[in-house]
């Protein structure tokens, strides 16, 4: 899930799958309210690595500033409107509370599904 000029990012299919085994259900992607989903397939959580880096996705470039500390809202399934504390205690056990990233945008550009998505290397 990425969120640019302060928002998250987060990888769509590893880190949802890999929270989803902490927690135990399926979760959607829309309960993280993530501007943008990345699909990276390189592992559980592997925006952790992005911090400190640049994105390109499409034209645009994203520098990746923090990971996202996460609040009670990822409880709340944004379909049934349920609530699962599950889901805020293992981030908050199993990730120090934090689950996608924050991104400021160094480089301006539309960003299209499907765009290829590029992590520069760091220099």
């Amino acid at each position: 899930m990425l969120t640019a000029s302060r928002g998250a990012a987060t990888d769509q299919s590893e880190t949802l799958a890999g929270l989803g085994r902490l927690v135990g259900t399926g979760l959607a992607p829309e309960r993280f309210r993530a501007n943008l989903l990345v699909d990276a397939r390189r592992g559980d959580f592997p925006e952790d690595g992005w911090v400190g880096r640049v994105l390109q996705i499409g034209d645009p470039r994203m520098r990746v500033d923090q990971r996202d500390q996460r609040c009670v809202m990822v409880t709340i399934d944004p379909v049934t409107l349920l609530r699962n504390p599950a889901v805020l205690r293992a981030i908050a056990q199993d990730r120090d509370a934090e689950l996608g990233v924050y991104g400021s945008t160094v480089g301006i550009g539309r960003v299209a599904v499907g765009d290829p998505v590029v992590l520069e290397h760091p220099g």
